[in-house]
């Protein structure tokens, strides 16, 4: 019966630990915001390099860049000209991927002329991707909230009960 008190006061306490450091990272997450939001953008923006307009060589990074302005009508991480690095797109003659474009149905674009002529009624040129996940997580920022609340209300729940099931270990050990 020690074995299994010491096991979920350990138990208890790895909760404990898990916790604090969610925590620690919500206060260093407000804390350093600004840091975090140069980071951010830094990464994305070095993302973007190797993204491949070419459909025979997609790979994740592509697919994800793709479904993001796709789905958020956006086109790189400020606007269009953070593919100015990408080597692969002037290769090809473009200024912007067909996923920065007006898409038909299909997800074919509107206007032939969209990935080197980009303009407002073509693409969505101007408009990055950064600040529309913002506006995003922003705008669904209650259910945000509510997620990290409800998953420290069950580790809050799961740090007593394992102290109240050791605790009982403990009472049927003297008895």
């Amino acid at each position: 019966m020690y074995m299994a008190k010491s096991v979920v006061i350990k138990y208890g306490i790895l909760l404990i630990v898990i916790l604090v450091l969610e925590i620690a990272a919500g206060i260093l997450a407000v804390v350093y915001k600004s840091k975090v939001e140069t980071e951010t953008k830094d990464v994305l923006i070095t993302s973007l390099s190797h993204y491949k307009p070419t459909t025979e060589e997609t790979d994740a990074v592509t697919q994800a860049w793709d479904q993001l302005q796709m789905n958020l009508h956006c086109c790189g991480v400020n606007n269009y000209s953070d593919y100015a690095g990408n080597q692969d797109l002037r290769n090809a003659s473009r200024l912007v991927p067909e996923s920065c474009c007006i898409l038909k149905e299909d997800k074919t674009p509107v206007s032939d002329t969209c990935t080197t002529s980009p303009n407002d009624s073509n693409s969505y040129f101007n408009k990055g991707c950064y600040s529309s996940v913002v506006s995003l997580l922003r705008n669904n920022l209650e259910i945000v909230i509510g997620i990290a609340a409800g998953l420290a209300i069950i580790e809050i729940l799961g740090i007593f009960l394992s102290f109240c099931l050791a605790k009982n270990i403990t009472d049927y050990e003297h008895r």
